[in-house]
């Protein structure tokens, strides 16, 4: 092609399903560690769940892996591990089509407002299903070929569930459609091919404003998409207009687990000193859960700044009870005295 014709996309096939992975069902709370054991077995790993969530849970109720930390420890078994927000359909598609399955962090909602956050890994994909393959340490619903169900039931191996395309969409978004690429680094520069612009993270939050901006031109009242912006504006700098955002996805309606996962609000509206909004959020959120050790120390820097430092000093030592080498925690806790 000249260079005032563009090169013509590379056509994918309508299907593919990558094969070599081990799957394990997910105990209590366990799908990052399961999902990533997984996804290291494509490259040979023979660590599963147990191993890895001895690494990552820092108490026996965690239920926040973050993508990071999946990455990091992927990255300290010798491998390469990119995360990036703002993912897209095509490009999942064009990383599994090139042998790379890719980690995605959704929502789940089995039933009506109990939705909770789930890692999943794609390992394929089938036009004439409209879905993806995904191997999950969770759902037994929609195997491929009815085989590896929960109960040992089926003829056939697991090959991985059918998660369709349209509720893919609607429940990656949720997460600013998160994705995890680990691979070994022979393959570092085919994964920057397949990814091209979207490898550089210098760039990925300003996609990502731009994606939560036309998805709020589909539906204004669309939460999550209010949320991604917020995200997206954090991420740049721009904590007032963050805040702006994060107000109205309140205004429309979040789920209940939102902030078990997400902890961006309240950096926002720390920075910008609305306390009262990051105490709010940090006590509803511990209403349903006292094991998430992020919102016990959003919850003291909040009552630090409102000259609360008895009640900083007890919300910091739970959160260092969760995890004793949360730095954040351990440097404010230093600052607030014994």
């Amino acid at each position: 092609a000249s260079a005032e014709t563009p090169a013509a996309p590379i056509a994918l096939p309508p299907a593919v399903a990558l094969t070599g992975l081990r799957h394990e069902w997910q105990t209590w709370n366990n799908c990052g560690p399961a999902t990533l054991a997984m996804n290291l077995s494509y490259y040979g790993s023979a660590l599963d769940q147990a191993a890895i969530g001895g690494v990552l849970r820092r108490s026996p109720d965690d239920k926040n892996v973050s993508p990071e930390e999946l990455a990091a420890f992927a990255q300290g078994q010798g491998m390469r591990a990119t995360v990036r927000v703002n993912g897209s359909a095509e490009l999942l598609r064009a990383l599994v089509a090139g042998g790379f399955p890719v980690l995605i962090e959704t929502w789940l909602e089995e039933h009506p407002n109990d939705g909770m956050g789930h890692y999943r890994l794609i390992t394929g994909y089938d036009d004439a299903a409209q879905a993806w393959i995904a191997y999950d340490s969770f759902v037994g619903s929609g195997l491929v070929l009815g085989g590896g169900a929960r109960d040992g039931s089926g003829a056939d191996e697991y090959r991985g569930i059918y998660f369709p395309y349209a509720q893919a969409a609607e429940w990656w978004k949720v997460f600013n459609r998160t994705f995890i690429v680990a691979y070994p680094p022979a393959s570092e520069a085919t994964v920057q091919a397949i990814m091209g612009s979207e490898f550089d993270p210098a760039t990925q939050w300003t996609a990502a404003e731009a994606t939560a901006r036309a998805d709020l031109a589909v539906n204004p009242d669309d939460p999550f998409a209010w949320f991604n912006l917020g995200s997206a504006l954090w991420a740049r700098g721009a904590a007032a207009e963050a805040v702006t955002a994060f107000d109205q996805a309140r205004a429309v309606g979040l789920p209940w687990r939102m902030l078990w996962y997400q902890f961006a609000p309240f950096a926002a509206y720390a920075a910008v000193g609305r306390y009262a909004d990051v105490g709010t959020l940090a006590d509803a959120t511990l209403a349903n859960t006292d094991s998430i050790e992020e919102v016990y120390y959003w919850k003291a820097r909040a009552l630090s700044a409102q000259g609360d430092i008895a009640g900083a000093r007890t919300a910091l030592d739970r959160a260092l009870a969760l995890y004793p080498g949360y730095t954040d925690a351990v440097t404010l806790r230093e600052a607030v005295g014994p």
